[in-house]
């Protein structure tokens, strides 16, 4: 699919950037990054990012203007109260017929004392531009938004499927007889690794059962054109 972006600023100075979702994170290990469901959700849609610190405090009151923002001139405001704080951003997007844009912070990167809020802005008819909303969780303490940081995420989906979603729940014997057999196979494997793990036997990261899945092995026969564990976390 294709994401239209239009900048509405013809600074060409402009505060925020925009950037793939970066596959790291600054608090990871390295070793984190085998989990392939965590390293692919990382890359998954578009960063938005601020390009100077941002310094936020919170009184602690509902009112309007509850929070203290340095620098003053930055295009972020607390115009909601209850510790809401604001970003503008200076694009406007348009996706294709059926598709919307899943707003959200940068996936697994928590910050003390504030956290991102979600919405679904559905972009393919919408001429208007949004916000990206933080609450903050702590009381008279400073939280800072370094330069280069993510302050946003969008994600493109199709919201009609997901609306008409239905699953059923069945027992574990109700799975069909080789996919059962599979998993029990794996889950063997993998209590045996956590059960060595737990010893401290540390050479053992990485030849778990679950590395087969980091591999991707099933997934190439199964969806040879998907993505691979190598375009995952590069």
């Amino acid at each position: 699919m294709k994401l239209q972006v239009y900048h509405l600023t013809d600074d060409s100075t402009s505060w925020m950037g925009l950037r793939p979702a970066a596959a790291t994170r600054r608090w990871l290990p390295a070793y984190a990054y085998r989990c392939l469901p965590l390293a692919m959700a990382n890359r998954l849609g578009l960063e938005i990012t601020i390009n100077r610190e941002v310094k936020l405090k919170w009184d602690g009151s509902d009112n309007y203007n509850c929070i203290k923002i340095i620098p003053e001139w930055i295009d972020c405001v607390s115009h909601f109260g209850s510790g809401i704080v604001s970003f503008s951003i200076p694009y406007l997007f348009h996706t294709p017929r059926g598709w919307s844009l899943w707003v959200g912070g940068p996936g697994n990167d928590p910050m003390d004392g504030i956290a991102p809020l979600e919405g679904i802005v559905e972009t393919e008819w919408s001429p208007y531009s949004f916000t990206m909303n933080w609450r903050m969780t702590m009381v008279d303490q400073w939280v800072t938004f370094v330069a280069g940081q993510a302050i946003a995420r969008v994600v493109p989906i199709q919201i009609a499927p997901i609306q008409s979603l239905e699953f059923q729940a069945q027992a574990k014997k109700a799975m069909p007889a080789r996919k059962l057999a599979e998993y029990e196979r794996w889950w063997a494997g993998r209590e045996d690794f956590l059960d060595k793990l737990q010893k401290l036997d540390t050479s053992l990261i990485g030849q778990s059962t679950g590395h087969e899945y980091a591999r991707g092995a099933r997934h190439k026969k199964l969806c040879p054109a998907g993505l691979s564990q190598t375009e995952a976390i590069a």
